[in-house]
């Protein structure tokens, strides 16, 4: 019986010493390096995705984004000195990467050709830009930017000094949708610009194109998307910009050009813009419909309203999870659900209202982005003794791709993360 216990004792010293021996330090866990925002582009040959790293020097992470052409090794994209590289993706035509960074005159829109060169600012707003999503003919861009401080709040700092007031610390977002030319943004300021009416110059006098204001209002925006046409943005407004009003979210389609806005979606509790049809008939968006108080703990569901009639019809009731809706196309709608302690990617046919799984080889798909021909995805997601990684699905096929630059993401990370990081 002795030697039994003496045994036992034994292995639970073992036992305890294997647990009080990290087999990674903590300085080392921050620093591993993580992977996000993958997106495709339009054509399905080039994959930008942002890398997020420690600046142990500056106490904060900085992300950056990485492009991949042709399936050739990725490279870095940006490089913004003081700051992140934010929000990129690609430009509808497929030569350009526009990306969100503050470079010294708060966060402005950039471009840079995905062939390379420097990147040049296309916004010049005062407080900065929110969010921003590409008309899809390329002619405009809409962003989201918040509203100048007001008289009243600047004589209060003045008079008290720097104070905040619990839940009210916050300013709206509108919207604002800014005309595209790329050779006014790339000559602005090139040459001067004269007041006088017989200036020689005067015809040559290029300036940054200025940007409209397209909501106003007691509330704030917050998703939004443009309609495939172009003439349309419908978007999700909720008092302000605290989550907990995100429980009062309605939804608004705005006609760019008329500039004419009317609710479509608004019923006591929350709702949220995702997708339009192909056709641009209908929209696609998730709503707790009247229930106020589970909006926090309750999966969502999701809804398609038909804009002629304005009547809405729930569907995917049959996943009884959460559901992320990516991309909607002729062939369906590309959704990714969570399925108790895994993530999975399906298509949806609204016609039919089927759901096929679309088998993508990992544990926890964690996101993705389609190219326009809806044949080819990229994806960001792991297994269970993984970290995140790149990889490709040919939706074709419902299976990975076994040639081309596909194939290859899986590895992209592996070459610019240590390897015994990513297995």
């Amino acid at each position: 019986m002795r030697k039994i216990f003496a045994a036992l004792a034994g292995i639970f010293c073992v036992l305890t010493a294997l647990a009080q021996t990290p087999s990674i330090t903590f300085e080392d866990w921050i620093s591993l390096k993580s992977v996000g925002g993958v997106t495709i582009s339009p054509d399905g040959k080039h994959v930008l995705y942002a890398v997020t790293s420690t600046n142990w020097k500056e106490n904060n992470y900085d992300t950056e984004i990485w492009l991949s052409r042709d399936g050739g090794k990725p490279f870095q994209l940006t490089a913004t000195a003081t700051g992140s590289s934010s929000n990129a993706r690609f430009t509808p035509d497929g030569k350009w990467v526009s990306f969100v960074a503050d470079r010294g005159s708060k966060s402005q829109v950039y471009l840079i050709a995905v062939d390379g060169g420097e990147a040049f600012p296309i916004t010049a707003e005062d407080d900065g830009v929110g969010t921003y999503e590409w008309r899809p003919d390329m002619q405009q861009s809409a962003f989201t930017r918040v509203d100048p401080e007001s008289k009243e709040a600047k004589a209060e700092k003045e008079k008290y000094g720097g104070f905040g007031v619990e839940g009210l610390e916050f300013r709206l977002s509108h919207l604002w949708v800014l005309n595209f030319n790329l050779d006014s943004v790339r000559n602005a300021g090139r040459l001067p610009c004269y007041d006088s009416k017989d200036s020689t110059a005067k015809k040559n006098c290029w300036t940054m194109p200025k940007a409209k204001r397209l909501t106003n209002g007691n509330f704030t925006v917050g998703g939004f998307d443009w309609s495939p046409d172009g003439k349309q943005i419908a978007y999700t407004r909720q008092p302000n910009p605290l989550i907990n009003s995100g429980i009062y979210a309605d939804i608004a389609l705005h006609d760019v050009a008329t500039g004419v806005t009317k609710t479509n979606v608004q019923n006591p509790s929350s709702h949220f813009i995702q997708l339009w049809s192909p056709d641009g008939k209908q929209i696609a968006y998730t709503s707790n419909v009247n229930d106020t108080v589970t909006h926090f703990f309750k999966n969502n569901r999701v809804f398609i309203m038909d804009l002629a009639s304005g009547k809405s019809r729930e569907v995917l009731n049959q996943i009884d999870e959460n559901k992320n809706l990516i991309h909607w196309d002729a062939s369906g709608m590309l959704f990714g659900y969570s399925d108790k302690m895994r993530n999975k990617m399906a298509r949806f046919d609204p016609a039919s209202n089927q759901v096929a799984e679309i088998a993508t080889g990992l544990d926890v798909p964690a996101g993705g982005s389609i190219s326009e021909d809806g044949k080819q995805i990229a994806i960001i997601g792991r297994n269970f003794d993984q970290l995140n990684e790149i990889n490709g699905i040919a939706l074709s096929a419902m299976d990975f791709l076994k040639t081309g630059f596909l194939q290859k993401l899986r590895r992209f990370i592996a070459d610019r993360i240590d390897r015994e990081w990513v297995q």
